[in-house]
């Protein structure tokens, strides 16, 4: 007889349960890193674009030392149910960001967010298992995680709010500018307006 959901959850306990830990940690890793590493690329904020960059470093480098911590108990990344749905959003809003478009970059922003916040869940779960298991190393490499995780969480939420003020004011807002390519757009719009201005004014005349 198949397995229900409930069953395959259930055997996840002692050595297997740590192993699926590190797999799911692993696996929202790899999608952060791709998330932080393609807004990078197409965020219209120049401040943004050097955060991102950043986080993409800084996530890869951890990508790398949950890979060696979870090698130990077997755990290579494979996905289940929660790393999965996190995938999927990521890519569907990464997907629907690729052209830039402020509001989209927004909502795959916030999708990385959410995942550096469940990076945070995760590390502060290494922690208290690599304590009962006397694992020191574990534990302290866990909680410089759960530290970084929130670090960069923080500040990309920080900046989500000033983007979605810049998104409501159309990039008017004192102390945030747009991209060059974002400049260009609101500057062919404004001298588009002042042609039909000057034309409007022509035909009164």
């Amino acid at each position: 007889m198949a397995e229900t959901q409930e069953e395959r959850h259930e055997m996840h306990t002692g050595q297997d349960f740590i192993k699926h830990e590190f797999d799911e940690a692993i696996a929202v890793q790899q999608s952060i890193v791709r998330g932080a590493s393609s807004l990078a690329q197409v965020h219209p904020m120049p401040d943004s674009k050097r955060q991102l960059q950043t986080a993409a470093r800084e996530s890869e480098q951890w990508l790398k030392r949950l890979q060696k911590a979870g090698s130990k108990f077997g755990a290579t990344g494979e996905k289940e149910e929660v790393a999965s749905a996190i995938q999927e959003l990521a890519n569907t809003t990464l997907q629907k960001a690729r052209e830039g478009e402020p509001s989209e970059v927004y909502e795959a922003q916030a999708v990385v967010i959410n995942a550096l916040r469940k990076q945070q869940d995760s590390a502060g779960s290494v922690v208290r298992i690599a304590t009962a298991l006397k694992d020191r190393e574990l534990a302290a490499e866990g909680r410089e995680m759960q530290r970084a995780a929130k670090r960069t969480a923080d500040s990309l939420a920080k900046n989500l709010t000033e983007m979605a003020v810049w998104i409501a004011t159309e990039g008017q807002t004192p102390g945030t500018s747009p991209s060059r390519s974002g400049a260009t757009r609101s500057r062919g719009r404004s001298s588009s307006n002042g042609r039909a201005s000057t034309s409007r004014g022509s035909s009164r005349t």
